[in-house]
């Protein structure tokens, strides 16, 4: 008996120490133009206030998007209570990696915008939905 209960002990460690380090990688539920794009929170659980991501983008053949130059520019909101912008730029971190910030007021459902631009003109739009519950 005490070897099936420390079996379930171990069994039950391993499982809640694979199920932290876990990446989630949220899908856009709409977009825009030719890229491709990937939301990965920095951390296992998305909490109230700021929270840091990874965008990843890339083209339409799967190539990490390798234009520094162009501009991230992230909207996060919560559409069903009309409220919450939080408005900024991403950082380019490497070909086809940017980092930003959004921060969240309350639980619930929240779409972070991404439009990525080259001056004037729109390369790519994102939209992803992200909870907090």
């Amino acid at each position: 008996m005490r070897k099936y209960c420390l079996l379930l002990l171990v069994f039950g460690l391993v499982l809640s120490v694979s199920a932290e380090t876990k990446t989630l990688e949220i899908l856009p539920k709409k977009e825009t133009g030719t890229l491709k794009a990937k939301l990965v929170p920095m951390v296992a659980k998305l909490k109230l206030g700021t929270n840091e991501f990874f965008l990843k983008i890339f083209d339409d053949e799967g190539k990490p998007f390798d234009q520094a130059k162009v501009r991230v520019l992230i909207v996060a909101n919560m559409p069903s209570m009309m409220h919450g912008d939080s408005i900024g730029d991403g950082t380019y971190v490497e070909p086809g990696v940017w980092t930003f910030k959004a921060k969240f007021s309350m639980g619930g459902e929240w779409a972070i915008k991404v439009l990525v631009k080259d001056g004037e003109s729109e390369l790519g739009s994102f939209e992803f939905i992200v909870s907090l519950y």
